[in-house]
């Protein structure tokens, strides 16, 4: 994988806490937040499953290798 076509996010990590926080553009959610509506379903657990299934298609690769 390479860099990107696009940058939409910015990941924010502090020692402080459990979590990291993910920084979305703004117009980049509306759209997470226009299809979620039509969808009956909050636009956090949209980005939260496409972060889960990205992550286990990745772990997928790696474990190829």
């Amino acid at each position: 994988m390479g860099e990107p076509e696009e940058r939409i996010l910015k990941v924010k990590n502090y020692n402080n806490t459990d979590f990291v926080n993910f920084v979305i553009e703004r117009r980049f959610y509306m759209r997470f937040e226009k299809n979620g509506e039509k969808l009956g379903i909050e636009p956090e657990a949209i980005i939260s499953d496409i972060l889960s299934f990205a992550l286990r298609k990745i772990e997928k690769v790696v474990a190829q290798k």
